[in-house]
């Protein structure tokens, strides 16, 4: 089971572990399709929520996300939407600021097998 449980979640962040979820394709502009995901990562001072928005040019033999180009090239390690005192608080305020629902969260290097979840079923379809 890929999904951590919430204590699992929780306990991933108070361990100092970032968790993600992969949010899905959009297009943006000049139609292009941009893919992004949502991490939740300790920081000084509590729970950073930060949001990664890249171009889509992987495929089922390039899954690297990290290496995928920014949307906004200002934005080249993601952009923080929120901070959170608390791990609990932090994964619902990226649930409040993006389309992230409970019961989806991965550990961070795990949201690139969700991108290929994404390329191998919904993207055959959008396109």
């Amino acid at each position: 089971m890929r999904y951590l449980a919430d204590s699992f979640a929780l306990g991933a962040l108070q361990r100092g572990k970032a968790i993600a979820q992969f949010l899905g394709s959009s297009r943006a502009e000049e139609r292009r399709v941009v893919i992004s995901w949502v991490e939740v990562h300790p920081v000084r001072d509590g729970f950073a929520v930060v949001l990664h928005v890249a171009e889509d040019v992987g495929g089922e033999h390039f899954a690297d996300l990290w290496e995928f180009l920014p949307a906004d090239p200002d934005d080249e390690f993601g952009r923080q939407i929120g901070q959170a005192d608390d791990a609990g608080a932090a994964m619902s305020l990226a649930e409040e600021l993006t389309s992230a629902v409970r019961g989806h969260w991965v550990n961070l290097g795990v949201v690139q097998d969700e991108y290929l979840d994404y390329v191998r079923g919904e993207r055959g379809v959008s396109r």
